[in-house]
């Protein structure tokens, strides 16, 4: 049940900074890696090694902090509004003190090569941008909206990106650092830009026309353009390249390795992944599964622990400190934590009075401090309580009354997810899911808020047994207890610790699958011909198994058969008919797990078919929306 509530992260952020490149991550010991951190002496606080961390997990999390030289250079947070926010590069000493602002810029994919300093201006449209590493001889370099960047030697390398109607779209170039001897290498847009040894390893989004979503796959190609090959078939979300090994994220966030061929894929961590970075003695990544807590594990997938409480993404490592973005409710501020979990704070004295103050006013408004100002308790608050089934308008009104600031998105998950598209605030103590009507469908708290009934944050399970009865399923996951009970209408479910206390609540409304898929039972046929004598056959048989619903696929034809079964996910308007296995008898294997084959949506008593993977014969049906099958 801890879904992927919070990779709705990536919404806010890419809504928050302009469409920033995606949050892949790539590392490597070999000193020639790192020749984008420019020199790096020996300070005697941490090892050799250690102070190399400066190259391709920082670069691929974003590239917001770098060490170099006895100094850490890093971006001062970010704000929905980044005119009125003191985003700009600053310097600090290896110790966090005497910040000094470098430039007004916000900076991303920060790289410095000697006394200069590479970086996307994304106070400037995403411009690519260099300067002195005092702040002086500022100029831009290229004119155009880029999504990565990658300096080694005298050679840059980045990728452009933009969208042109729903298609992710943009190229690869290289130049000199002087910004002359421009170079297109290839016609994709670039993901996650890494060079080692004369070769480029990016991640590349490929689109299909009339397809919902983008695939990001790996690819390697030499530094002039050529030898372009995929390295994987495994789609990836992000990815770390350490000595011989491959450690990613898939499409379900959860972490692999396998060989720098593609080969020997292995488990390192049931967790959702939102981001991650490496030291090579240990992994330290963004779980999604904890609320994006911060935690790390080694290599082999043992030894895991939570360093840090605070919501954690963008992962950087710079010297033996940990920076990341720690998401407040009104912007986005730079924090640091040793690599062993110790001495966490904020980045900059500047950044900590200033959340501190906006926490002050937070908690002077609160009902004495102790509660937030909206509350779930609706006999005890009335009309100030927020309830399952409230309409989005009724709480925005609530919200706004009450001064309550919210990032307002809408889900980013798979769209085989019924939830996909569904609007969600996320809140300072909890997140606020509405269904498609608009109506709230889950309240999911993750701070110190009570239930209706009492049940407050560090309290034991038998603490919960008297107030809810023993009468409730329970498991144990991932060292953790699930509880949930069934209240009726809706769930009242959460998480205790390995402590036995409770750090989590959740109130769901219980779907009605039947009310929801029933209408869709039953035979839908279609049939094309195809010249100059072939006549292809279709149906799909939509049936209840199991308290589940799906669509059995077969298509007959010449020297064709097919024997598909399918996942029905959605509601009584639109379903997805997602692939889930073959049935027997089937000849031809080419779906994979998750994909979507079509989608079928009722319109004015009609069926109308938007094909994805599967696709009709004739090249004029291709992606097209209209009526195809019938009952």
């Amino acid at each position: 049940m801890v879904y992927r509530k919070l990779c709705l992260i990536i919404a806010i952020l890419m809504a928050l900074l302009c469409g920033c490149g995606k949050d892949g991550v790539i590392k490597d010991r070999d000193q020639d890696s790192y020749n984008n951190n420019g020199s790096i002496e020996n300070t005697g606080k941490v090892q050799n090694q250690e102070m190399k961390n400066n190259g391709y997990g920082n670069l691929i999390n974003g590239g917001y902090a770098i060490y170099d030289n006895g100094y850490i250079y890093f971006t001062n947070g970010f704000a929905p509004d980044l005119t009125e926010a003191d985003c700009k590069l600053y310097r600090v000493n290896y110790d966090w003190a005497e910040p000094t602002k470098i430039l007004d810029d916000t900076a991303e994919g920060i790289n410095i090569v000697g006394d200069w300093i590479y970086y996307i201006n994304l106070s400037d449209g995403h411009k690519l941008y260099k300067a002195r590493k005092d702040g002086t001889q500022r100029m831009m370099l290229h004119d155009e909206r880029c999504s990565t960047i990658y300096v080694q030697g005298d050679w840059i390398y980045f990728s452009t990106w933009f969208v042109v109607g729903g298609k992710i779209d943009g190229d690869l170039y290289k130049m000199k650092i002087d910004g002359s001897n421009k170079e297109k290498l290839s016609d994709d847009c670039a993901e996650s830009l890494i060079v080692k040894d004369n070769w480029i390893y990016y991640l590349s989004e490929e689109y299909v026309p009339g397809d919902v979503i983008h695939k990001s796959y790996l690819y390697k190609m030499k530094t002039d353009g050529t030898e372009k090959n995929r390295i994987s078939d495994e789609e990836m979300h992000s990815f770390v390249l350490y000595d011989q090994w491959i450690y990613f994220t898939d499409h379900n966030d959860k972490m692999y390795m396998m060989d720098i061929s593609g080969n020997n894929k292995s488990l390192i961590t049931e967790d959702k992944v939102f981001n991650f970075n490496t030291d090579g003695k240990w992994i330290y990544y963004c779980n999604l599964s904890d609320f994006e807590k911060l935690y790390r594990i080694k290599p082999d997938g043992s030894g895991k622990e939570k360093l840090s409480e605070t919501r954690s993404p963008f992962i950087h490592i710079v010297g033996d400190w940990i920076y990341f973005i720690y998401l407040h409710k009104d912007d986005m501020a730079p924090f640091r934590i040793k690599l062993d979990g110790s001495e966490e704070d904020y980045a900059d004295p500047n950044v900590n009075q200033n959340v501190e103050d906006k926490e002050a006013k937070d908690s002077a408004n609160d009902n004495g401090g102790n509660l937030p100002k909206v509350l779930f308790n609706a006999a005890k608050y009335g009309e100030k309580a927020l309830y399952l089934g409230m309409p989005i308008e009724e709480v925005r009104r609530l919200l706004n009354e009450k001064g309550e600031e919210t990032y307002e998105i809408e889900r980013t998950s798979h769209p085989y997810d019924w939830r996909y598209g569904n609007r969600i605030f996320d809140m300072r103590y909890y997140i606020i899911e509405f269904d498609r009507e608009e109506k709230i469908y889950e309240i999911y708290v993750n701070d110190n808020i009570p239930t209706e009934r009492g049940l407050k944050f560090g309290d034991p399970i038998e603490r919960m047994e008297e107030l809810y009865g023993k009468n409730y399923n329970k498991r144990p996951e991932n060292g953790k207890t699930y509880f949930n009970y069934d209240m009726g209408g809706y769930n009242f479910w959460g998480y205790f610790n390995e402590d036995n206390k409770l750090d989590l609540w959740v109130l769901t409304v219980k779907r009605d699958i039947d009310a929801e898929l029933q209408t869709w039972e039953g035979t839908l046929k279609y049939s094309e011909f195809v010249p100059p004598d072939q006549n292809m056959f279709y149906t799909i048989r939509i049936h209840k198994e199991n308290n589940e619903y799906y669509g059995d696929i077969s298509i007959n034809g010449f020297q064709t058969k097919q024997r598909i079964r399918t996942k029905v996910v959605g509601d009584k308007a639109a379903i997805n008919l997602v692939f889930e296995t073959y049935l027997p008898d089937n000849m031809l294997e080419t779906y994979g797990e998750g994909d979507i084959l079509l989608k079928l949506e009722r319109k004015d008593s009609k069926v109308y078919t938007t094909w994805f993977c599967l696709k009709p014969i004739l090249l004029e049906n291709n992606d097209i929306q209209g009526v195809y099958f019938e009952y």
